[in-house]
């Protein structure tokens, strides 16, 4: 199996998920610092980094192998 086919199971698997994707923690505690800007965020996944940084102030580029993730975000 493939990398994309490999993550794109994983993504549709968790789109079942009654849970919004969620950021990284330590992202998320650095939000008190955050001025807004631009952002690139490689291998987004689901975009929990993604749409907290955009509800920042932040025009994000979100990136990732798998185009169920991409769809998603």
């Amino acid at each position: 199996m493939d990398d994309k086919t490999k993550w794109n199971a994983k993504y549709k698997e968790r789109l079942n998920e009654p849970e919004e994707p969620k950021p990284n923690s330590r992202l998320k505690s650095l939000t008190t610092y955050f001025s807004g800007g631009t952002a690139l965020d490689i291998a987004c996944g689901l975009g929990g980094n993604s749409i907290l940084l955009a509800e920042h102030n932040y025009l994000v580029q979100a990136i990732d192998i798998s185009d169920v993730a991409i769809k998603f975000v």
